[in-house]
């Protein structure tokens, strides 16, 4: 099926809240002039002062994109909250999603409008995400733990369209209808006082679910996502992995027993990885034993984070 990228508008929502991102920030957008599909807008949702709106803007003035529009939130109000001001102010019949810290393929957006037009059933898509290893070599982080850091690699076999629950929040579509049926994203979630939550992109996908919706992951739709050092350090990666377990406690509080592809990935790690972790242990046992250690750490924390978060969110 020949698609033309004339028939549909895409409205692209991205979230800035600092100007650490600011080579990200300029490297996403030349990624977008380089698409081969340029039938879209941008809208770019600056979720902090209106100090990094201008400096946003001029560092990114000699991005050959016209069609793009700056909303300043004024001080930051979340994830959340910058998306669902990103899709208020959109026209396109597709709205799309993807990080600051992301560079795009350059068919992104044609593969995305494709994969809609192709399975014309589906509410939403999802794409590979591959890891962009900036300053820090892969093998600092084991790979069972890569969904740490947005990589597809782990969860999809990144050849096969496959239908899924819980799409990746930095590389996402939906068509617009979509959100007038279901609502927006949750306001929930994000940082609370000392607390953090995850997962409203798996949220709005559970919703999706719960209405009879489909989402889909198509690997040819494709985004490297950037990993910095400090995303891989142990004490991020017990922080990173608590909170995940403290925010699928507020998700059972909210959607009630809908954690099955949880489990289903804890089940697959524990009788399916690990048993490969210690045949890795006999090859290489300086980094077969960090690995295992680091993932059992790991495990450990996002059930303190969950038996914390049921604690906390019990009826």
């Amino acid at each position: 099926m020949e698609v033309s990228c004339d028939n549909v508008e895409v409205s692209i929502v991205i979230s800035a809240y600092t100007l650490e991102r600011m080579n990200d920030i300029v490297d996403l957008l030349y990624s977008m002039e380089r698409q081969t599909c340029q039938n879209f807008e941008i809208i770019f949702v600056v979720d902090g002062t209106y100090e990094l709106m201008n400096e946003i803007k001029k560092q990114v003035c000699d991005v050959n994109i016209t069609n793009m529009k700056f909303i300043c939130v004024g001080e930051n109000k979340g994830l959340s909250n910058a998306r669902n001001l990103g899709i208020a102010n959109s026209v396109g019949d597709i709205i799309a999603f993807i990080d600051d810290d992301a560079i795009a393929d350059p068919k992104w957006l044609e593969k995305t409008i494709e994969s809609f037009y192709k399975n014309p059933e589906v509410w939403g898509v999802t794409g590979h995400n591959e890891a962009l290893w900036v300053d820090v070599k892969p093998q600092k982080l084991p790979k069972i733990l890569y969904w740490m850091i947005g990589d597809s690699s782990y969860m999809f076999d990144n050849q096969n369209k496959v239908e899924v629950r819980n799409p990746c929040g930095c590389n996402m579509a939906f068509k617009k209808f979509v959100f007038d049926k279901i609502g927006l994203f949750s306001l929930e979630f994000g940082k609370k006082g000392n607390l953090w939550l995850f997962g409203e992109d798996s949220e709005i996908g559970i919703r999706i679910w719960k209405n009879n919706g489909k989402i889909i992951f198509d690997p040819s739709i494709k985004i490297q996502h950037k990993v910095y050092k400090y995303r891989t350090t142990f004490k991020n990666i017990l922080k990173r992995t608590f909170y995940e377990g403290f925010s699928k406690a507020y998700m059972k509080k909210i959607h009630g027993s809908v954690l099955s592809k949880e489990t289903d990935y804890l089940k697959k790690l524990i009788f399916e990885d690990m048993p490969r972790e210690f045949q890795y242990l006999f090859k290489r046992p300086i980094r077969g034993s960090k690995n295992i250690i680091i993932v059992l750490c790991a495990v450990f924390s996002v059930g303190s984070g969950y038996v914390y978060g049921s604690k906390i969110y019990k009826k």
